[in-house]
């Protein structure tokens, strides 16, 4: 029961800050939309951060639990997945289960303003791929 009420208050949050960007932005003009994106994102970055360690790790654990139970990725054949950075939702966990359930998983290569998909072979490729200036881990150029 504290998985439901930990994950109603987390999606309140987004929700309520989802809403009101929304409302400003719909009375904005375009140039002013990017202003408004940049703030959503830091007021989320901040409720992020108020997470305890133990909040991510549960909602990092429904979230997981989800997605594998969801027919969609049962029968999905092919999975496009990130890795995640310190303060995103946890996807190793999804990674091996695609893995392990035969699917072809494929990971973003981002080149200036171009992206890719690059297939992986296996779970342990991702021990071997580089990280960007940013932290972010992605196949190499090659």
């Amino acid at each position: 029961m504290w998985f439901y009420s930990c994950e109603i208050s987390c999606l309140r949050v987004v929700v309520v800050i989802f809403t009101c960007v929304f409302i400003v932005a719909s009375s904005m003009a375009a140039d002013n939309i990017r202003e408004a994106k940049s703030k959503l994102r830091l007021e989320i970055k901040k409720k992020v951060k108020e997470l305890t360690e133990e909040d991510k790790i549960k909602q990092t654990f429904i979230i997981t639990k989800r997605l594998i139970k969801h027919p969609d990725f049962q029968n999905a054949e092919r999975i496009a997945i990130y890795v995640n950075m310190k303060n995103e939702v946890g996807t190793y966990d999804i990674l091996k289960e695609a893995f392990a359930g035969n699917k072809q998983v494929f990971m973003p290569l981002v080149v200036g303003e171009d992206m890719k998909m690059v297939k992986l072979n296996s779970f342990e490729d991702l021990k071997t791929m580089p990280k960007t200036k940013w932290g972010i881990i992605q196949p190499s150029k090659s």
